[in-house]
């Protein structure tokens, strides 16, 4: 497919976090859907940058990454363009790597505890990374048969709820918008419909993160259709603040993958100014 200056994708995950295919396998994909602007976007993370084996001059590439913020729900917050080496942005991923290394184990002792046969120093070889999540969790309840699928694994075992839920200890909505922004990057706040809040409950909490430093909302994710887009962009319109489009997609099987082309002219404007 011929790539399309209007199509983008700024919210996609790789094997660095919890998605299913490598960075270039990601850069490829998009590539071959057309996207002419990406961003890579893995949770708490910027390690998939380093695994970028070929220059895609086909793509425009900018760096990206999902924070999560602590919040009633856990909050999500992206960045882009900052500076991978700076202290804010480094001291945050560090801390949030470690924090989840210390989860990850205590997953595994309360499954150990509940006759579940998961060996920490096994993942650490199978998955080769001391980083990986929940997900890689499940696919070893998976692999091990005590679960069906991995949809399963979180119901039964690693969800709110779940027996071996352990909570992570998240930095601040203030604290993750500071780390990008203190870094020469800009904070936006993604997939506000995740957020499940009504129009002017929404509207209030985006006008509260733009007091601690918020420079935009996605707008165009894959769980939002065209009417709540639209309402987004008018927020963002209001404000003078960014919209930026993402896909969210993680790779794995039967997830179709569906970048977004933009036709309105103020998120075309928004994403330019982004990756210029």
């Amino acid at each position: 497919m011929l790539k399309d200056k209007n199509c983008v994708d700024m919210h996609i995950h790789s094997t660095a976090s919890d998605g299913a295919l490598t960075p270039d396998e990601c850069v490829k994909q998009a590539i071959a859907h057309g996207v002419n602007k990406l961003s890579i976007t893995d949770h708490d993370t910027v390690a998939g940058y380093g695994e970028l084996i070929e220059n895609h001059a086909d793509v425009k590439i900018i760096f990206g990454v999902e924070l999560s913020a602590e919040h009633d729900t856990e909050l999500h917050i992206l960045g882009y363009n900052f500076d991978i080496t700076a202290k804010p942005i480094c001291d945050v991923l560090t801390a949030m790597k470690d924090e989840r290394v210390q989860r990850n184990k205590r997953i595994i002792d309360k499954l150990s505890n509940n006759g579940v046969d998961i060996n920490y120093e096994e993942m650490l070889k199978n998955y080769n990374s001391d980083v990986f999540g929940r997900v890689h969790i499940a696919k070893e309840l998976v692999n091990g048969g005590y679960v069906k699928d991995v949809r399963e694994a979180f119901e039964k075992y690693l969800s709110r709820g779940g027996y071996a839920y352990c909570k992570r200890e998240l930095p601040s909505k203030q604290e993750c918008i500071d780390a990008i922004t203190k870094s020469g990057g800009i904070a936006i706040l993604a997939h506000p419909i995740y957020l499940s809040l009504h129009r002017k409950d929404l509207i209030k909490f985006i006008d509260e993160l733009i007091e601690l430093g918020l420079s935009g909302v996605e707008a165009y994710h894959n769980a939002q259709d065209a009417p709540y887009s639209a309402y987004i962009v008018n927020i963002c319109k209001d404000r003078n603040i960014y919209c930026t489009a993402g896909s969210d997609t993680h790779g794995m099987a039967g997830e179709k993958y569906a970048p977004v082309t933009i036709k309105d002219e103020y998120v075309l404007e928004c994403i330019n100014k982004i990756y210029r």
